[in-house]
């Protein structure tokens, strides 16, 4: 999958990572649309380095449900949803 991360202090890249393993709480949402908000921003113009492996941003997503962890009830693959942090 592709990710916009902070690869370094100002530095956004878009980059290929692996798809993430769920776990029986979790869902995986293929994602249809990110939004980039103010505390991205924010975080980008940090004039260092907050950790050594990149940061992925777009934390206000929206898209479908891909795969569904065995504890949770009430989702199905291939409902919409959204995620808000």
């Amino acid at each position: 999958m592709r990710a916009l991360q902070l690869t370094e202090p100002g530095v956004l890249e878009l980059r290929k990572v692996p798809i993430p393993e769920i776990g029986p709480t979790d869902l995986l949402l293929r994602v249809g649309a990110a939004g980039i908000c103010h505390s991205d921003l924010h975080v980008l113009h940090i004039p260092f380095r907050m950790r050594d492996e990149p940061l992925t941003l777009g934390h206000e997503v929206a898209g479908t449900i891909e795969a569904v962890g065995a504890a949770v009830d009430g989702r199905l693959a291939g409902e919409r949803g959204v995620v808000y942090l």
